[in-house]
């Protein structure tokens, strides 16, 4: 089967949903489905080295169309390009879409089933419209939402979609390679806490910090973020000799960090920011939990409704209350000290990310039927 993927994420980019868009699409192809993504161009990359750089094993083809599509103009312009890749472009057997804006302008050409794949509510009047007109469509195959949280909300805004037509399907992760996945026996040195992500606000760096400063006896490595981010965190903290950013790390080199660590953090906080604004703590499905799962790493992470939807205190992590820093702090002691209780935390984790949650079974389970 011919299956076209749109996403309006910029590649090679930083942000976490140009690494959910490429594993899709690795996961897509897995199933022995001809794949094309098209998405945007941030700065020319060969193919060969975008696919590394994401750690994508599975070759796909890929177009990518010049254009920044976070102001309007740029929309425009963007679209427009899309406009002439679909007049030339062979009819797909089945759309599978990101982007409400460019899946809008496929269905006026392409008389084929979609799927359209949401990670937050229509945020303004015009993403309500196309939104709901896509909901009509009769070719419609499912709408795709990462919580249970997320498909209440779109059942409360569109009570005319049809309860067939609605799936629940968490992000995921790869599983790594057997090299990239040690015990978690703490080494002979200082134990390392760790958290990988974006900084924005929202993600709990404050926390983050906050331990470092009461744990000296340990040591904490943060990987990821801007530079103008790392630089104002670090600046923030420059006496603390415990804490280490390293920056923004390719997706692909992720596995030589993961192996300096320990015990990993997810401290979200009652409101997450994302890119280009907005809160998504009700809804998000953040792939660093997966991740962390598939590298058989003991989690802590806040107790919010979204992360409960995956996971469970006592069994494959440790949750603490966002703000309550006593608690936290309690956890990295607990878990640092108690091997057993590591071991049988992040056992129970890669159990779960492996039967349940690996980006190869979401993809199966999205396509099932057809």
């Amino acid at each position: 089967m011919r299956i076209i993927y749109l996403s309006r994420s910029l590649l090679p980019s930083k942000a976490a949903n140009s690494v959910q868009v490429m594993k899709m699409c690795q996961a897509l192809a897995q199933q022995g489905h001809e794949l094309h993504l098209v998405a945007a161009r941030y700065t020319p990359m060969p193919l060969d080295s975008l696919f590394d750089y994401y750690g994508v094993s599975n070759r796909f083809k890929i177009t990518l169309l010049k254009g920044r599509t976070d102001k309007v103009h740029g929309l425009f312009f963007y679209l427009l390009r899309f406009y002439f890749f679909l007049k030339k472009t062979a009819i797909p057997d089945l759309i599978f879409s990101r982007d409400l804006f460019t899946l809008t302008l496929a269905t006026f050409f392409y008389n084929v089933p979609f799927y359209f794949e949401a990670h937050k509510p229509p945020t303004s009047f015009i993403h309500f419209c196309l939104t709901r007109r896509l909901m009509r469509n009769r070719n419609l195959k499912k709408l795709i939402v990462i919580t249970n949280a997320l498909q209440e909300e779109y059942r409360r805004l569109f009570p005319e979609l049809p309860e067939e037509k609605i799936m629940v399907a968490p992000d995921g992760s790869d599983i790594p390679d057997s090299d990239g996945v040690e015990d978690t026996v703490l080494p002979n040195s200082r134990p390392t806490i760790g958290y990988v992500g974006s900084l924005y606000p929202g993600r709990g760096l404050e926390i983050i910090l906050e331990l470092a400063k009461r744990l000296p006896q340990y040591d904490f490595l943060v990987v990821g973020g801007s530079e103008k981010d790392v630089e104002r965190w670090r600046n923030s903290c420059i006496s603390q000799e415990n804490l280490c950013f390293t920056g923004h790390v390719p997706p692909g080199e992720l596995a030589r960090y993961y192996r300096k660590i320990d015990i990993v953090l997810a401290p979200y906080q009652e409101k997450v920011a994302i890119p280009g604004g907005g809160d998504t703590a009700r809804w998000m499905s953040p792939l660093k939990i997966f991740e962390y799962m598939a590298y058989g790493k003991p989690i802590i992470a806040s107790d919010l409704p979204a992360l409960k939807e995956i996971l469970i205190h006592g069994h494959n992590a440790l949750l603490c209350p966002p703000g309550r820093l006593d608690e936290w702090t309690r956890a990295v002691q607990l878990l640092a000290g108690d091997q057993n209780l590591r071991d049988r935390l992040a056992a129970a984790a890669f159990s779960c990310l492996q039967e349940k949650y690996t980006w190869e079974k979401r993809a199966a389970q999205i396509l099932e039927g057809l």
